[in-house]
């Protein structure tokens, strides 16, 4: 099976699609590898992102879609072991529609606050980011279910 990653910007609808295309899809939550617990306190990882990467070349070839982080520290990884990807993101403009998504899932209004106030500088990162992917800026209103291929 020929395996598309795709570098998915926050609330695009990542676990949406994957939870209703199971058998074709793999969402990777990078803070699931990011972050570890010793003695009930959390630490930076620092396997981190080689353990993160490392799996998802476990799982090329097992999926159609798996969906990983935006971060730069995972692009500039993928990237260091040649692997393309695709990087979805929001316009700039659709701030508010994000903030809505945000609300609607119950988050935490510190980090909504704080997320927010990175917002042009995340979204004027990904628009520059060309280097071994292919941006697609998501249109008003739409998930990443609008674009993807559902076989």
């Amino acid at each position: 099976m020929s395996t598309k990653i795709i570098s998915a910007f926050p609330l695009t609808g990542k676990t949406f699609y994957n939870k209703n295309h199971e058998s074709i899809s793999l969402d990777l939550d990078s803070s699931d590898f990011s972050i570890k617990f010793v003695n009930g306190k959390s630490e930076q990882n620092e396997d981190y992102p080689k353990n993160y990467i490392q799996l998802i070349k476990d799982n090329i070839g097992k999926y159609k879609y798996i969906f990983v982080s935006s971060s730069e520290k995972v692009r500039s990884a993928l990237l260091n072991e040649c692997i393309f990807f695709y990087s979805m993101f929001p316009l700039k403009s659709d701030k508010d529609i994000y903030v809505k998504r945000m609300l609607d899932n119950n988050h935490d209004i510190n980090y909504i606050e704080q997320f927010f106030a990175k917002w042009d500088k995340m979204i004027d990162y990904l628009n520059e980011y060309h280097s071994g992917c292919s941006n697609i800026v998501m249109e008003t209103k739409t998930t990443i279910s609008d674009y993807l291929v559902h076989y």
